[in-house]
């Protein structure tokens, strides 16, 4: 069982200090509840209420939730209200949005529907057509004589 003594002699954050799953005292429980109002609370959850990050455009926060056992488990930074945290976005879709901001003038010069499947692309919001119509643009953007804005675009990226 992870301590709030225990976390407060090691000097780490609380993320370093607590791995998803680790079960936690009263005392640790007491402060997530007390050391900002939290921004979600019930009998089975507790979520400090400042985010820790933002994954897919979405705030998350340290979050705390009971076992069938009735004891406070840490599940790591969760959207509000929910108990296990959010994947992160593919960082292959990070890696093609960056080459491609940086082929037009950080997406300065991509029609609108581009700029916009760039950033579903890096929120991890592409469904395999999307994926592909991603690689599309990549190898549009980044080929030598420069990225060409399309008469029409694929429909369906979500």
């Amino acid at each position: 069982m992870k301590t709030y003594a225990a976390w407060g002699e090691s000097r780490q954050s609380l993320d370093h200090f607590l791995a998803i799953g680790d079960v936690v005292d009263q005392e640790m429980a007491d402060y997530f509840v007390n050391v900002l109002p939290p921004v979600s609370m019930s009998g089975l959850l507790v979520q400090i209420g400042e985010p820790v990050k933002d994954v897919a455009g979405r705030p998350t926060y340290a979050t705390l939730r009971r076992n069938s056992a009735r004891q406070w488990v840490y599940a790591g930074n969760c959207y509000r209200g929910a108990s296990a945290e959010p994947p992160e976005p593919t960082r292959g879709m990070a890696d093609l949005a960056i080459d491609i901001l940086r082929a037009t003038h950080d997406g300065n010069d991509l029609a609108p529907r581009d700029l916009a499947l760039v950033e579903a692309g890096v929120n991890g919001h592409l469904n395999e057509l999307g994926k592909a119509s991603m690689v599309a643009l990549h190898a549009n953007a980044t080929k030598p004589e420069g990225y060409t804005s399309p008469s029409s675009h694929t429909s369906s990226m979500r």
